[in-house]
C-alpha cells in the first residue's frame, strides 16, 4: 500500500498520514484493535477490528480526515453556595470524577476517593516525560504543580433505589455496609462526620457504636424498621421490599449488627 494513506487516534488526537505497515506496527502502542482508524475509501473513524485487518485497495485518497471524534463529559450535578466567600458543591454520580486544582477541596462526603496526580488526569498513556512537561507548564503559568481527581467509589443511595425500584433480590455484604448505612440514617454522619458540609459532630465519635447498640437492643435490623428506629437507607428498603440480605463479619468489626454471620 502507497504511503500516506492511512490515520489512527492516539491520545485523543489524529496521527497521520502513515502507511499500512506502519500503521499496523503502532497499533499496539495506542489501543490495539480498538484503534480508532481511517482510510481509503472509508467515511468515518472506524475502530481497527472492523476494518478487515486492514487489507484494503490502495487509493490514492490523500485528503485529511475529518476531526476524530472528542471525548464527551458528563454533565455534572453542581450548586453555588455563599456570597463574599462562594463554593461550589458537586455532586458525584457513582464512578464520576472531577478534577480540580490541589488545595481546593473543603470537604468530601463518605465513598469519595481523592488521589493527587501529576501533570493531566486526564491524559491516557501519559508517560513520566510527558507528566513533568505538563507539570512544568502549569507552574509556568502560575497554576498548581499537582492536580487532584475525586472520584464516587459509593453508591448507597443509588442502591437504595434500585432496591425500591424491585431491581435487587438479594444483598450480599459485609457488617460495615450494614453498620455505616444504619449510622447515617440515623445521625446524618459517617464516623461522626456529617455528610451535609463534613465538619465532625459533637460526640460523633459515638455515632457508630450507638447505631449499632440501638439494633441490637432491637434485636434485629427488621425490628428496628418495624418499631420507627430505622427509617431510610439501604438496609431499611431491604425490609420494605422483601430483599434477602446475608452480612458476614468478622472479629475486627466494632461490634456485628444482630444479623451477621461471623463464622465464614
Amino acid at each position: 500500500m502507497a504511503e500516506g494513506q492511512w490515520h489512527f487516534v492516539q491520545d485523543g488526537k489524529s496521527v497521520g498520514p502513515v502507511s499500512q505497515d506502519e500503521l499496523l506496527a503502532r497499533l499496539e502502542s495506542c489501543e490495539g484493535a480498538n484503534t480508532l482508524v481511517y482510510g481509503p475509501g472509508m467515511s468515518s473513524w472506524t475502530p481497527a477490528r472492523q476494518v478487515s485487518a486492514l487489507r484494503l485497495t490502495p487509493s490514492r485518497h490523500t485528503e485529511a480526515p475529518p476531526a476524530p471524534p472528542s471525548r464527551r463529559s458528563d454533565e455534572i450535578d453542581y450548586e453555588i453556595s455563599g456570597d463574599d466567600m462562594q463554593f461550589v458543591e458537586v455532586e458525584l454520580d457513582p464512578n464520576e470524577m472531577v478534577i480540580a486544582e490541589a488545595g481546593a477541596m473543603m470537604y468530601m462526603t463518605p465513598g469519595i476517593e481523592m488521589q493527587t496526580t501529576l501533570g493531566d488526569p486526564s491524559a491516557k498513556q501519559q508517560g513520566f516525560l510527558g507528566k513533568v512537561m505538563s507539570a512544568g507548564k502549569r507552574v509556568m503559568t502560575g497554576e498548581s504543580l499537582f492536580m487532584t481527581t475525586f472520584t464516587n467509589t459509593g453508591s448507597g443511595k443509588h442502591l437504595a433505589e434500585l432496591i425500591r425500584r424491585g431491581y435487587v433480590d438479594k444483598l450480599f455484604a459485609g457488617n460495615a455496609l450494614a453498620a455505616h448505612d444504619i449510622e447515617q440514617a440515623m445521625f446524618g454522619t459517617s464516623l461522626g462526620v456529617h455528610l451535609e458540609g463534613g465538619q465532625p459532630a459533637e460526640a460523633g465519635h459515638e455515632h457508630h457504636l450507638r447505631a449499632i447498640n440501638r439494633v441490637r437492643r432491637c434485636g434485629s435490623i427488621l425490628t428496628a424498621v418495624e418499631q420507627g428506629l430505622l427509617t431510610s437507607g439501604v438496609m431499611y428498603e431491604c425490609v420494605q421490599n422483601d430483599v434477602d440480605v446475608f452480612l458476614a463479619g468478622s472479629i475486627r468489626d466494632d461490634g456485628p449488627l444482630p444479623e451477621v454471620e461471623t463464622d465464614v
